[in-house]
């Protein structure tokens, strides 16, 4: 997937754990040594579009929105602005009890 550009990324939405690839770390700017949380990716988000970010992705675990797309920019440490479409899924247990985003 390096290849390609695409990164993946994942949340066990029952211990909070996040999991990112490494070229959703790359382009986030976040080393493979930094801890991934909410603030560390919020620092990277661009800061006319965090809020609409952070709405879209408390409406997809709150009101369980099966799916969503978004493009929104990240700015990583180098400065520079970058454009991601963004896409999230719900993964379920066979009781369909949410798994993770």
């Amino acid at each position: 997937m390096d290849k390609t550009g695409i990164g993946l990324w994942e949340i066990d939405l029952n211990t909070g754990q996040p999991y990112w690839s490494k070229q959703t770390r790359i382009m986030f700017g976040i080393s493979e040594h930094e801890e991934i949380n909410a603030e560390s990716t919020a620092q990277r988000v661009h800061p006319d579009d965090i809020f609409r970010v952070n709405e879209m992705l408390g409406d997809l675990v709150t009101q369980r929105i099966p799916q969503y797309q978004s493009i929104y920019r990240t700015v990583p440490i180098d400065g520079e602005i970058r454009y991601h479409e963004g896409k999230a899924i719900w993964s379920y247990t066979r009781h369909y009890t949410t798994k993770r985003i």
